[in-house]
């Protein structure tokens, strides 16, 4: 049982489902992945939207990932976002690349997978850099670098993040269908 479900987790074939069924084909994971990252975002404005406990309670649903620096954060009149620029940045990317996922052709979708790893790196030197220059006195960081090298990153993690959730999708429509056709006696 659980070769066969390490191998469906790390398989890059297209999954074979009934032709004659209608699949999601992938779409809900797609809209999962990109309801989750707009909640995000949407939870990253929400501090100048409202007042007292539920400002509070914004900012500290972000408070394990982000320093939340207000000097270090956007401020819509007067009131600081629930996360810093650059965590910001990686919010709006993560959304950016999720919406993005179907737009892609099929030909590179399928390159995402595999190479997952090199396009996380990628995507992640510019913020690495941004911040290990800044650290060592060579470079002076600013509000939009720190925004841009986080939507580098998030975007790449967006389009990583709708892959997985349509590949999810994907597994549990073709194993819902497979479970629901008639079984074959087979008369030796």
């Amino acid at each position: 049982m659980s070769n066969r479900f390490f191998s469906l987790l790390t398989e890059n074939r297209p999954l074979k489902t009934d032709p004659r069924r209608p699949t999601t084909d992938s779409r809900y994971g797609w809209l999962l992945a990109t309801a989750v990252a707009a909640v995000l975002v949407a939870g990253a404005f929400l501090p100048p939207l409202v007042d007292g406990a539920a400002r509070v309670l914004a900012r500290q649903a972000f408070a394990p990932v982000c320093h939340q620096l207000p000097a270090r954060s956007f401020a819509l009149a007067g009131v600081p976002l629930a996360v810093g620029h650059r965590c910001l940045g990686i919010y709006v990317g993560l959304l950016a690349g999720t919406v993005a996922w179907p737009l892609l052709p099929t030909w590179l979708r399928g390159r995402v997978g595999p190479r997952a790893g090199a396009l996380v790196l990628a995507a992640g030197a510019p913020a690495a850099g941004d911040w290990a220059l800044s650290v060592a006195g060579l470079w002076a960081n600013t509000a939009l670098t720190r925004t841009v090298t986080g939507a580098l990153l998030g975007g790449a993690m967006g389009l990583l993040f709708a892959r997985a959730m349509a590949q999810m999708a994907s597994r549990r429509v073709a194993r819902n269908a497979a479970s629901e056709r008639p079984e074959v006696s087979r008369a030796s």
